[in-house]
């Protein structure tokens, strides 16, 4: 099912060209792999339409604490508050 999962997921994925800019985040008062995980589940349950038009990804450096984020500016700031 995970598999699955990971490949129905592909299908909603943007072109590379398409993302906006990538900007990095440190995170000093939680674990930052977590709160990646918890961002990309929380963003990754919008509608497909959304999805498409304001892409996010939200990875963790564990070895800095920090969070990875590429996402449109509106939803970056989102983030970073």
């Amino acid at each position: 099912m995970q598999l699955l999962e990971r490949y129905i997921a592909d299908l909603d994925a943007i072109e590379p060209t398409a993302l906006p800019p990538m900007k990095l985040l440190q995170v000093r008062t939680a674990d930052a792999t977590q709160l990646a995980r918890s961002l990309t589940q929380r963003y990754e349950q919008r509608p497909s339409d959304q999805r498409r038009e304001k892409p996010v990804i939200v990875e963790a450096d564990a070895s800095t604490n920090m969070l990875v984020v590429t996402a449109d500016p509106e939803i970056f700031d989102e983030i970073r508050s």
